[in-house]
């Protein structure tokens, strides 16, 4: 599944870096530091216009998202990544404003004003666009039961490729910008910048397997001008992106394989097949050990369950 939320920019200088070091951005980078969850990683084939390329840094997050500038930007060379974010007023600045506008109302008048600004809350610019893909909670509980880092990298290695897929289809299809009155018209992309962050829990501690990809809301368009991204096309393809996702990362899950355990009986890669691999290759639960036997038998479970749901883990029967 995928879901697309707005990742905000603020409003104003002082407040976009506070928003990038310790606030709601930080919740990518804090879990590398904090939580252990592993360096973000950066993806899309825009990243070569900013010669981005393996682990995502705080300071190239800080520079990117939260001030619109490259990510090589200094204090003598800022370079701007097209038009500076928009600066809008918080909602004390507009009430100090219309109070002082509106001098002698009498008490209903002003509440009726006061509520008008509130109920509009603060307006923000997006610093970019957070998608997150996940997977099925049995992944999340699979993964969690794996009795080694290798298969637990199974699981991993058939989500990043469903990523990477949907994030080749909205490059495709929903990398543009806009330019003339009122977005008039509009222009071709030269690839998505996003940074890919892997957590292993939700913020309630439980295990959840999926992806943060922050994709930055500037493109190079075919001109050389950076835009922002028309955002109108990333909200209207995330359903396709979605279901290219849960299409690719399947199809990775039950690609057949070589073999079924090895001599230390660890399950190898060749559990990512369709059904059971201990029903489908023969193996026995007694050949992994009893500490083993939490991974295959959840496995069997799933497999051949009553609730067992074709679109998850296990194959057609």
């Amino acid at each position: 599944m995928l879901s697309v939320s707005t990742i905000s920019a603020g409003s104003g200088y002082q407040y976009l870096t506070k928003e990038v070091v310790t606030g709601a951005e930080d919740y990518y980078v804090r879990g590398v530091t904090e939580i252990g969850e592993r360096p973000g990683q950066w993806i899309g084939s825009g990243i070569q216009d900013l010669g981005l390329s393996g682990t995502v840094r705080v300071e190239q997050m800080a520079l990117m998202y939260g001030q619109g500038l490259h990510p090589a930007a200094t204090v003598d060379d800022p370079k701007s990544l097209g038009a500076p974010f928009r600066r809008y007023k918080g909602i004390e600045q507009r009430l100090a404003e219309a109070r002082a506008a509106n001098p002698g109302v009498d008490d209903e008048q002003w509440a009726k004003i006061q509520h008008k600004i509130r109920t509009t809350g603060d307006r923000s610019a997006a610093a970019g666009f957070d998608l997150t893909f996940s997977p099925p909670k049995s992944w999340s509980v699979l993964w969690a039961a794996a009795p080694d880092e290798e298969s637990r990298e199974l699981i991993w290695a058939a989500h990043h490729e469903g990523v990477q897929a949907a994030v080749d289809y909205l490059e495709r299809e929903a990398c543009f910008s806009r330019v003339g009155h009122n977005g008039v018209r509009q222009v071709d992309g030269n690839g998505l910048i996003g940074a890919r962050f892997d957590h292993r829990q939700s913020r309630n501690g439980d295990p959840q397997v999926h992806s943060h990809l922050a994709v930055l809301n500037r493109v190079r368009c075919i001109d050389g001008q950076w835009r922002a991204l028309d955002g109108r096309e990333i909200y209207g393809s995330a359903a396709a992106a979605s279901g290219m996702y849960d299409a690719v990362r399947e199809s990775r899950w039950r690609r057949p394989s070589e073999s079924c355990t090895s001599s230390a009986g660890r399950v190898t890669p060749s559990v990512r097949s369709e059904g059971s691999p201990m029903r489908r290759s023969g193996c026995s639960a007694a050949a992994d050990g009893p500490s083993r036997l939490p991974w295959p038998r959840f496995w069997l479970s799933m497999s051949s369950g009553t609730g067992c749901r074709p679109a998850m883990l296990c194959g057609p029967s």
